[in-house]
């Protein structure tokens, strides 16, 4: 084996154990949790909650897919939230009010994430516009775009086969959570092994040597924005599913948990560091805090102010071990 091989064979382990030391982290704060709302809480452990957690987690899990990428790639997307709920928003208003087949509406609620996920990566990309500006844009379009279209007015009823989507089960497993871990599993598998993901790294870690070395940043960086506003539709579809509605109040409460479950994974806000199984864990951790919360009977004010002080907490460590890494590395 050259030098060459065994020094990147030697950061690989470095970078390796920096990560799993972090996850590793992650799931004893999990653990205490879990023990402590165990403990203040005798309905935390009830089955129908456990059931309640697990479905939300699902859905907040597949969007995260996309936020991951994105931020992994040293870009931001605030418009996932809000793309979802248009996506089932559009289902809904061709399903339901205007009689359109179930497939061909599907395929027009998915094409909300395309087209978000196009818009978000030429303007951010090609124009050099910062992605938390256009994204911002793009949230408040997809928003009021779902305002208008439900009249504020959440436009239920859908077939029972849609329901099934979001409420079934395929034996004793929420079809949702067959959802994720599928999902999961391919893109862990493809973010690890393609070119794709190795591209995805490289421009997270360095964009300038990325496209020195051949990479077509900016197709990438388009393509990611692209299967990010894909999986916030699937997320939505999801959505609409369970609560058997197309409806606008939806989106702004899945932007902070998909945000806050990628840092408290260990994805580095400033792009290529991160892994997938860590977002399922910070995906867990956030479900849980946020039914606890619940549980407790926190006023829904100090909710707000305990989930800010966790994301905060998680920025200021996610920081400080990025910094760390970087300075290994080096």
């Amino acid at each position: 084996m050259s030098k060459g091989s065994q020094s990147k064979t030697l950061n690989s382990i470095k970078n390796w154990y920096a990560t799993s030391k972090q996850e590793a982290g992650l799931y004893i704060a999990l653990v205490v949790l879990i023990v402590f709302l165990s403990i203040a809480s005798p309905a935390f452990l009830n089955a129908e909650n456990i059931l309640n957690i697990i479905r939300q987690v699902s859905i907040v899990g597949i969007i995260a897919i996309g936020g991951f990428m994105v931020i992994l790639t040293g870009g931001m997307d605030i418009s996932v939230g809000y793309v979802a709920a248009l996506t089932g928003i559009v289902v809904a208003k061709l399903t339901i009010d205007m009689d359109v087949p179930m497939p061909l509406s599907i395929t027009a609620g998915m094409c909300v994430g395309l087209l978000a996920g196009l818009l978000n990566g030429t303007l951010s990309t090609y124009l050099n516009l910062p992605s938390f500006i256009v994204t911002l844009g793009t949230m408040q379009i997809c928003q009021g775009a779902g305002y208008v279209i439900t009249q504020a007015t959440p436009i239920s009823n859908f077939p029972e086969s849609f329901v099934e989507l979001g409420r079934g089960y395929w034996g004793q497993i929420p079809i949702p959570v067959i959802i994720l871990a599928g999902l999961y599993i391919f893109m862990s598998l493809f973010m690890k092994y393609s070119k794709f993901g190795t591209y995805c790294y490289a421009l997270g870690g360095n964009k300038e040597s990325a496209r020195l070395s051949g990479i077509r940043v900016n197709r990438i960086q388009v393509l990611v924005y692209i299967l990010g506003g894909l999986f916030s539709s699937l997320g939505g579809l999801i959505v609409a599913a369970r609560t058997n509605a197309g409806s606008a109040q939806v989106g702004g409460t899945y932007l902070f948990d998909v945000f806050t479950a990628c840092v408290l994974g260990g994805t580095a806000l400033s792009g290529g560091i991160g892994r997938l199984p860590g977002v399922v864990v910070g995906c867990i951790f956030v479900g849980i805090l946020n039914n606890g919360l619940v549980q407790l009977n926190v006023d829904s004010f100090y909710q707000m102010m305990v989930q800010g002080i966790v994301l905060v907490i998680a920025v200021v460590l996610q920081s400080l071990l990025t910094r760390e890494k970087r300075i290994k590395r080096q």
